[in-house]
Protein backbone atom coordinates (compact mmCIF):
# COMPACT_ATOMS: atom_id res chain seq x y z
CA UNK A 1 0.00 0.00 0.00
CA UNK A 2 0.92 3.43 -0.98
CA UNK A 3 2.58 5.34 2.24
CA UNK A 4 3.47 8.84 1.66
CA UNK A 5 5.62 10.43 3.70
CA UNK A 6 5.59 7.59 6.21
CA UNK A 7 9.02 8.31 7.31
CA UNK A 8 7.39 11.78 9.08
CA UNK A 9 4.05 10.62 10.24
CA UNK A 10 5.89 7.81 12.43
CA UNK A 11 8.11 10.82 13.74
CA UNK A 12 5.37 12.44 15.19
CA UNK A 13 3.76 9.63 16.49
CA UNK A 14 6.70 8.45 18.07
CA UNK A 15 7.93 12.08 19.23
CA UNK A 16 4.08 12.27 20.70
CA UNK A 17 4.13 9.24 22.31
CA UNK A 18 7.15 9.72 23.83
CA UNK A 19 6.46 13.18 25.58
CA UNK A 20 2.71 12.12 27.04
CA UNK A 21 2.13 11.07 30.47
CA UNK A 22 1.02 7.58 31.85
CA UNK A 23 3.15 4.40 32.59
CA UNK A 24 2.84 3.29 28.70
CA UNK A 25 4.70 6.14 27.50
CA UNK A 26 7.33 6.05 30.57
CA UNK A 27 8.33 2.52 29.48
CA UNK A 28 8.52 3.70 25.98
CA UNK A 29 11.32 6.54 26.86
CA UNK A 30 13.38 4.29 28.94
CA UNK A 31 12.83 1.11 25.98
CA UNK A 32 16.24 1.94 23.62
CA UNK A 33 14.84 0.32 20.63
CA UNK A 34 12.26 3.54 21.16
CA UNK A 35 15.79 5.87 20.64
CA UNK A 36 16.87 4.02 18.05
CA UNK A 37 13.96 4.04 15.74
CA UNK A 38 13.66 7.63 16.38
CA UNK A 39 17.27 7.90 15.28
CA UNK A 40 16.31 6.20 11.79
CA UNK A 41 13.51 8.39 11.68
CA UNK A 42 15.56 11.65 12.33
CA UNK A 43 17.73 10.03 9.29
CA UNK A 44 15.12 9.12 6.52
CA UNK A 45 13.09 12.61 7.55
CA UNK A 46 13.40 15.94 5.81
CA UNK A 47 14.65 18.67 7.97
CA UNK A 48 12.25 21.11 7.89
CA UNK A 49 9.98 18.10 9.18
CA UNK A 50 12.13 17.31 11.62
CA UNK A 51 12.95 20.58 13.77
CA UNK A 52 8.98 21.34 12.98
CA UNK A 53 7.75 17.92 14.48
CA UNK A 54 10.08 18.24 17.33
CA UNK A 55 9.93 21.67 18.00
CA UNK A 56 5.68 20.99 18.31
CA UNK A 57 5.81 18.40 20.49
CA UNK A 58 8.43 19.95 23.02
CA UNK A 59 11.42 17.04 22.33
CA UNK A 60 13.96 18.40 24.80
CA UNK A 61 11.18 17.98 27.55
CA UNK A 62 10.79 13.92 26.77
CA UNK A 63 14.69 13.98 26.86
CA UNK A 64 14.42 15.35 30.42
CA UNK A 65 11.53 12.88 31.62
CA UNK A 66 13.52 10.26 30.01
CA UNK A 67 17.08 10.88 31.94
CA UNK A 68 14.51 11.26 35.30
CA UNK A 69 12.78 8.50 34.96
CA UNK A 70 16.05 6.23 33.41
CA UNK A 71 18.10 6.49 36.41
CA UNK A 72 15.44 3.87 38.41
CA UNK A 73 16.47 1.22 36.21
CA UNK A 74 19.18 -1.30 36.54
CA UNK A 75 22.48 -0.85 35.15
CA UNK A 76 22.46 -3.68 33.05
CA UNK A 77 20.21 -6.48 32.18
CA UNK A 78 20.67 -9.90 30.29
CA UNK A 79 22.20 -9.96 27.15
CA UNK A 80 23.66 -6.35 27.41
CA UNK A 81 26.62 -5.93 24.67
CA UNK A 82 24.92 -8.50 22.55
CA UNK A 83 22.63 -6.00 20.66
CA UNK A 84 23.25 -3.11 18.65
CA UNK A 85 22.66 0.58 20.22
CA UNK A 86 20.66 1.40 16.98
CA UNK A 87 18.15 -1.82 17.04
CA UNK A 88 15.33 -0.41 15.77
CA UNK A 89 12.93 -1.95 13.05
CA UNK A 90 13.60 -1.18 9.47
CA UNK A 91 11.54 1.35 7.94
CA UNK A 92 11.48 -0.08 4.87
CA UNK A 93 12.19 -3.93 5.41
CA UNK A 94 8.32 -4.56 5.88
CA UNK A 95 8.20 -5.20 9.70
CA UNK A 96 5.88 -3.17 11.60
CA UNK A 97 6.47 -0.69 14.35
CA UNK A 98 4.60 -1.44 17.76
CA UNK A 99 4.60 0.02 21.20
CA UNK A 100 6.23 -2.12 23.73
CA UNK A 101 3.44 -3.84 25.70
CA UNK A 102 2.43 -2.08 28.65
CA UNK A 103 2.59 -4.32 31.50
CA UNK A 104 -0.03 -4.19 35.00
CA UNK A 105 1.55 -1.61 37.86
CA UNK A 106 0.41 -4.39 40.97
CA UNK A 107 4.36 -5.73 40.20
CA UNK A 108 6.74 -4.27 42.21
CA UNK A 109 8.54 -1.48 40.70
CA UNK A 110 10.38 1.67 41.20
CA UNK A 111 8.85 4.75 41.03
CA UNK A 112 10.66 8.27 39.88
CA UNK A 113 9.65 11.59 41.33
CA UNK A 114 7.36 12.08 38.34
CA UNK A 115 4.71 9.57 39.51
CA UNK A 116 5.33 7.06 37.10
CA UNK A 117 6.33 3.40 37.71
CA UNK A 118 9.24 1.36 35.64
CA UNK A 119 9.18 -2.04 36.53
CA UNK A 120 12.66 -3.22 36.15
CA UNK A 121 11.69 -7.05 36.02
CA UNK A 122 9.18 -6.09 33.17
CA UNK A 123 11.41 -3.73 31.10
CA UNK A 124 13.79 -4.88 29.16
CA UNK A 125 15.82 -1.98 29.06
CA UNK A 126 19.24 -0.85 31.02
CA UNK A 127 21.52 2.28 31.69
CA UNK A 128 23.83 0.92 29.74
CA UNK A 129 21.48 0.40 26.76
CA UNK A 130 19.15 3.24 26.90
CA UNK A 131 22.13 5.96 27.18
CA UNK A 132 24.00 5.21 24.17
CA UNK A 133 20.56 5.50 22.66
CA UNK A 134 19.66 8.86 23.86
CA UNK A 135 23.66 10.46 22.62
CA UNK A 136 22.96 8.97 19.54
CA UNK A 137 19.58 11.22 19.07
CA UNK A 138 21.25 14.33 20.51
CA UNK A 139 24.63 14.01 18.76
CA UNK A 140 22.70 13.93 15.41
CA UNK A 141 20.45 16.84 16.71
CA UNK A 142 23.36 19.01 17.94
CA UNK A 143 25.88 18.05 14.57
CA UNK A 144 22.79 19.43 12.34
CA UNK A 145 22.39 22.99 14.89
CA UNK A 146 26.38 23.26 13.71
CA UNK A 147 26.38 22.21 10.25
CA UNK A 148 26.93 24.52 7.42
CA UNK A 149 27.92 27.66 7.66
CA UNK A 150 26.64 29.42 11.32
CA UNK A 151 24.02 27.82 13.36
CA UNK A 152 20.45 26.20 12.40
CA UNK A 153 18.30 28.30 14.66
CA UNK A 154 15.28 26.28 14.32
CA UNK A 155 17.34 23.02 15.46
CA UNK A 156 19.13 25.27 18.20
CA UNK A 157 15.68 25.88 19.53
CA UNK A 158 15.15 22.42 19.93
CA UNK A 159 17.79 21.95 22.20
CA UNK A 160 17.18 24.74 24.60
CA UNK A 161 14.96 25.56 27.78
CA UNK A 162 15.08 27.26 30.79
CA UNK A 163 18.31 27.14 32.92
CA UNK A 164 16.21 25.51 35.80
CA UNK A 165 15.46 22.44 33.00
CA UNK A 166 19.02 22.53 31.32
CA UNK A 167 20.05 22.27 35.17
CA UNK A 168 17.34 19.04 35.89
CA UNK A 169 18.83 17.37 32.50
CA UNK A 170 22.16 17.88 33.70
CA UNK A 171 21.36 16.29 37.39
CA UNK A 172 19.34 13.42 36.67
CA UNK A 173 22.16 12.36 33.95
CA UNK A 174 24.67 12.51 36.39
CA UNK A 175 22.56 10.29 38.85
CA UNK A 176 22.11 7.69 36.24
CA UNK A 177 26.09 8.12 35.37
CA UNK A 178 26.44 7.27 39.25
CA UNK A 179 24.53 3.87 38.94
CA UNK A 180 26.49 2.85 35.89
CA UNK A 181 30.02 3.84 37.98
CA UNK A 182 29.08 1.80 41.25
CA UNK A 183 28.23 -1.46 38.95
CA UNK A 184 31.66 -0.80 37.78
CA UNK A 185 30.33 0.27 33.74
CA UNK A 186 32.39 2.88 32.16
CA UNK A 187 30.69 6.12 31.32
CA UNK A 188 31.50 7.57 27.86
CA UNK A 189 33.23 10.68 27.42
CA UNK A 190 30.99 11.96 24.26
CA UNK A 191 27.40 11.04 26.09
CA UNK A 192 28.97 13.43 28.89
CA UNK A 193 30.17 16.23 26.21
CA UNK A 194 26.62 15.76 24.59
CA UNK A 195 24.40 16.25 27.71
CA UNK A 196 26.81 19.27 28.73
CA UNK A 197 25.99 20.88 25.06
CA UNK A 198 22.04 20.21 26.48
CA UNK A 199 22.62 22.41 29.39
CA UNK A 200 24.96 25.00 28.02
CA UNK A 201 21.95 25.51 25.28
CA UNK A 202 19.72 26.19 28.13
CA UNK A 203 21.63 28.77 30.14
CA UNK A 204 23.22 30.99 27.25
CA UNK A 205 22.55 34.69 27.33
CA UNK A 206 21.53 33.75 30.95
CA UNK A 207 23.75 36.18 32.77
CA UNK A 208 24.07 34.56 35.83
CA UNK A 209 24.87 31.42 34.37
CA UNK A 210 27.83 33.07 32.09
CA UNK A 211 30.74 31.84 34.25
CA UNK A 212 29.18 28.36 34.49
CA UNK A 213 28.72 27.85 30.92
CA UNK A 214 32.74 28.57 30.56
CA UNK A 215 33.61 26.16 32.82
CA UNK A 216 35.72 22.88 31.13
CA UNK A 217 35.90 19.59 32.38
CA UNK A 218 39.10 17.24 31.78
CA UNK A 219 38.85 14.87 28.73
CA UNK A 220 38.76 10.92 30.49
CA UNK A 221 36.35 8.52 29.66
CA UNK A 222 34.97 7.54 33.66
CA UNK A 223 33.52 10.10 35.33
Amino acid sequence: MFFPRKEEWLLEWLVQRLGEKGDGSAAARCNPKFWGMLLKLLRASSHNSVTTILKKHSFLQAVGKTLSEGKALPATVAGDGLEDDENATDIDGGESYHTPREEPTSVESSVTEEGFSVADEKVEASLLRLLPGVYNVLSRLQEQSSSGVGRDSRVVAVLRGTPEFGAQILGSYFEACLVLLEAGKTVSEDWTRSILNVWKSCIWGNPNSKKASSLSFPASDRY
